[in-house]
């Protein structure tokens, strides 16, 4: 997807290095939030109905990713409101 957002709240998981991580719980401890609004953005993400924590988390047939256009925050989208305008892209083309 490629277009403006009017909300997105998004994660990185920011661990030490060498942390190994055993659980999601672990996995998560650290995640850092952040509140994107009314910005441009890039979006890549993947829908399965049959890859749960494959593709995706346990919970969720979707998972996304979003870069700001001017490539200054990048993350995993939690939930995201879209503005006006916004295109869906794939593989094949727009």
């Amino acid at each position: 997807m490629k277009g403006r957002v009017r909300e997105a709240h998004i994660h990185v998981v920011n661990l030490p290095e060498g942390r190994k991580v055993s659980s999601p719980q672990e996995a998560h401890e650290g995640q850092v939030n952040y509140l994107l609004k009314d910005r441009e953005v890039e979006i890549l993400g993947f829908y399965s109905k049959h890859h749960k924590a494959i593709f995706t988390h346990h919970d969720t047939d979707v998972h996304m990713h979003l870069l700001t256009s001017d490539k200054k925050m990048m993350g995993h989208v939690d939930e995201m409101v879209l503005g006006d305008g916004m295109e869906l892209w794939w593989a094949g083309g727009q």
